[in-house]
């Protein structure tokens, strides 16, 4: 059953997802959906234990480089922002995921 109306939803995926309800086989996401604006920014930091050789984000991502890392996430915003970060670096780091966020800084 196509939904009439029009139809918006603020989203980041960390909160939502498909629901039963919703008959998403009848749409096509690339075509059927566009971005119109971003609405918010979350800020995001980085972070490893005092005692890490890397003092910067340049020397973080110059030891990366010479041996990959892995990194934490209990959600998508995190595991997107590390993903995005990996990217942009060109440095290679395994993604552990964890239940919450707030589990990761406790074990770091």
């Amino acid at each position: 059953m196509k939904r009439p109306g029009l139809t918006c939803s603020p989203d980041d995926r960390s909160r939502s997802g498909p629901r039963a309800d919703c008959a998403l086989d009848q749409y096509d996401p690339k075509a059927d959906f566009v971005p119109v604006a971003g609405i918010m920014t979350i800020p995001m930091m980085l972070i490893v234990k005092s005692d890490f050789p890397a003092k910067s984000v340049a020397e973080f991502v110059e030891l990366a480089k010479k041996r990959p890392f892995s990194f934490g996430s209990g959600n998508t915003s995190t595991r997107g922002a590390a993903e995005l970060f990996r990217y942009r670096e060109g440095i290679e780091m395994q993604h552990v995921l964890y239940r919450a966020p707030a589990i990761i800084i406790e074990r770091v």
